[in-house]
């Protein structure tokens, strides 16, 4: 009797065990993801840095001060500005609103890695790199500021990935997969390449034979159709085609994989990361990604059943690929692609690892279980499947944890949350006086008015608070190319500045050579306009408008040279 009990009562423990692991890796997560966003919203009072110099693009319209790339001239893709602007018309421009629209998006991707990891691994190995995931990505290091833009792409990269990893790929799945992977290139130009990732469902339908070759080719064009008309009415509804066909000229020579020697200097930085985050030092990080890669291949060709029939003189070969086999190289594809971007983006440590840490974790831990797999086989050794599923977890923990200073790094800064202080800016967050001087600035010009401000990357908060247009659509002079400096000089006299916002203190370019040569902001402000009683960094103009434009004569360099 009592035995029955026992076996009873075990059968009952091992059926709750898949929902105890559901249920703490849940709860692991959201405290992660309250954690991380709310200690970013703290840390910031207002939208600024990177968010701001695409949200003033997508916002200039809902808020009548012109349009992206015509009026803010800027590398960001059109579908990042869509998808923010839609979010602003449903919920408002606040941070708040944002801040609501982040949280949706950090949930979004971690139950979409959740999901994906369930297609690979047991309960109990999903829920130890889920956990590392989050410890990663949700650190304050990965998430270096508001609402990186990598979030927004990576969001539907993984919509892709799981609708490429469905049990029973569809037309549909094919025709989503597509589309969502073009939007994720668009969003975020790093994800330019997880495209490939529906690679070897093409390679499945060419050995099935034409017709589902056509099939797959047809409906994943579909995808890749929809979503660049989606793409093109956007740009076509704010006139600006033609705006963002030159700004694809300029990006095209920033972004190449065509240059050996940077690919080279690339791929060198590119493992960078994993030598600086895991806990094994130096290269061995680097063995290990290139053995997977390795085993990988391996894997692929030894499970692919070849059957040979003769018939006559023609011989005829057909293939037979396992679905894991299928999901496998798609996960191999998805890890190239991401890599690709990340190589081809040339920027490495900090947001912008957001692209590669799940790509690496899954593509790593996936040839440690078919390394370990393949040991136990070849030595004749059998383990319970709980013994087995212990060690893959402890090896992925051995391989896969950061290091001690990641830890540290990332504590040290979130241990500084306070649930008061973030109580009190979310209430009172834009109505401070952070915001003062752009309030002044709204109430002391006209709608028609445009201002300027220069140096640092937040300085379309400005703009955006105020809701007054850049007197030039270079309205970010960090990336001002040095091939426009005579169209900068040009948009400046012909709109001469009611305003000028001139703030030194917080940039990373040099201002005195960019003065010498592109327009002298200094000389400009000292012959014609005088400083704010209130905002030391705010100046007003003293003239009209043609006595100011003819004042501005004296920013341009090549006058000065001639005087």
């Amino acid at each position: 009797m009592n035995k029955q009990i026992f076996e009873k009562l075990q059968k009952t423990i091992q059926s709750k065990i898949p929902l105890f692991i559901k249920i703490t890796a849940f709860i692991f997560s959201l405290t992660l993801i309250i954690l991380e966003s709310n200690y970013q919203l703290i840390k910031t009072t207002r939208l600024g840095v990177d968010f701001v110099s695409w949200g003033l693009s997508a916002m200039a319209p809902i808020f009548g001060i012109g349009f992206p790339y015509i009026n803010y001239w800027g590398i960001n893709p059109p579908g990042l500005l869509l998808f923010t602007a839609l979010w602003g018309l449903l919920a408002g421009s606040s941070i708040q609103s944002f801040h609501v629209l982040y949280v949706v998006l950090l949930a979004s991707i971690v139950f979409l890695t959740w999901k994906i990891l369930r297609r690979f691994f047991s309960s109990l190995e999903s829920l130890v790199l889920f956990i590392i995931f989050n410890i990663f990505f949700l650190s304050s290091t990965t998430q270096s500021m508001f609402f990186p833009s990598e979030i927004n792409g990576l969001v539907f990269a993984l919509i892709g990935l799981y609708f490429a990893l469905k049990k029973k790929v569809s037309k549909k799945d094919i025709f989503w997969a597509s589309f969502f992977f073009i939007l994720a290139g668009q969003m975020k130009e790093v994800f330019a390449f997880t495209g490939l990732t529906l690679f070897p469902h093409l390679l499945k339908a060419i050995h099935l034979g034409k017709k589902d070759t056509k099939k797959i080719i047809l409906y994943a064009s579909l995808g890749i159709l929809t979503s660049l008309l989606v793409l093109v009415g956007y740009l076509a509804i704010n006139y600006s085609l033609g705006e963002y066909r030159d700004i694809l000229q300029y990006k095209s020579g920033q972004f190449s994989l065509s240059d050996s020697g940077r690919f080279e200097k690339n791929l060198f930085h590119s493992i960078h990361y994993p030598k600086e985050r895991f806990i094994y030092p130096k290269y061995e990080m680097a063995v290990l990604l290139f053995t997977s890669f390795i085993s990988f291949l391996i894997y692929l060709s030894l499970t692919i059943k070849s059957k040979k029939a003769s018939k006559k003189n023609n011989i005829a070969v057909s293939f037979k690929l396992p679905s894991q086999t299928i999901n496998y190289s798609i996960l191999l594809f998805f890890w190239i692609g991401s890599t690709m971007g990340y190589m081809a983006q040339g920027r490495y440590g900090y947001k912008y690892e957001i692209p590669v840490i799940l790509p690496m974790i899954l593509i790593i831990s996936l040839s440690i279980k078919i390394i370990f797999r393949s040991i136990l086989q070849f030595l004749n050794i059998k383990l319970s499947r709980n013994l087995y599923l212990f060690i893959s977890a402890i090896l992925f923990t051995i391989f896969l944890l950061p290091k001690k200073f990641f830890f540290i790094e990332h504590y040290q800064d979130i241990s500084s949350y306070s649930f008061q202080t973030h109580r009190d800016k979310w209430l009172n967050l834009e109505n401070t006086g952070s915001i003062g001087m752009e309030t002044h600035i709204k109430n002391n010009t006209k709608s028609s008015d445009c201002i300027t401000s220069i140096y640092g990357w937040s300085v379309g908060s400005q703009y955006y608070y105020s809701q007054r247009k850049s007197c030039s659509k270079y309205f970010l002079v960090n990336i001002l190319p040095g091939g426009k400096y005579k169209d900068y000089q040009n948009e400046l006299i012909n709109n001469p500045p009611k305003a000028i916002v001139y703030i030194t203190g917080s940039t990373d370019m040099n201002i005195e050579e960019f003065e010498q040569t592109a327009f002298d902001f200094s000389t400009v402000l000292e012959n014609c306009y005088k400083q704010d009683n209130q905002f030391s960094s705010l100046y007003w103009s003293n003239f009209n408008k043609e006595e100011l434009s003819e004042c501005l004569l004296s920013g341009i360099p090549e006058n000065k040279t001639t005087n």
